[in-house]
């Protein structure tokens, strides 16, 4: 597949800014009384969300590598905050979930399943795509 040349790092950066902040403005316009963050995530939803969270993570790597276009590396946040809430839209990443916990705004047994499902299911999105896309050598 081969790697992005650093100069558009700042583009991809952007675009999952631009992407994070059009989702939690779509979450304003779905819900503008009360608090936005999932008060009592289970830990079954916690785990599966956080799941396809990091399958679409994986895909959207391995797109955005691939040479697709670079609009793909919104896909990933968009998801997680429209999913998870903003609290819990830092699965793909298992580094905010830990301060999510030491912080106490997420139970550690929360932040802990959504940081290995997230994890599981960017390494299954590695993997399948491989399946789905073989490259040829």
């Amino acid at each position: 597949m081969g790697r992005a040349p650093v100069r558009i790092a700042f583009a991809i950066f952007t675009a999952q800014v631009v992407g994070a902040v059009v989702g939690g403005l779509g979450l304003l316009a779905l819900d503008s009384d009360g608090t936005l963050v999932w008060s009592e995530p289970s830990l079954v939803a916690t785990g599966v969300l956080a799941a396809v969270v990091g399958l679409l993570g994986g895909w959207t790597t391995l797109a955005v590598e691939g040479g697709q276009p670079l609009a793909w590396s919104a896909a990933a946040p968009l998801v997680a905050g429209a999913l998870l809430g903003p609290a819990l839209a830092a699965t793909a990443s298992a580094g905010p979930l830990v301060g999510l916990g030491v912080a106490g705004l997420v139970p550690w047994d929360i932040a802990l399943v959504a940081a290995g499902a997230a994890l599981a299911g960017t390494v299954l999105g590695v993997f399948s795509t491989s399946l789905i896309s073989p490259r040829g050598e």
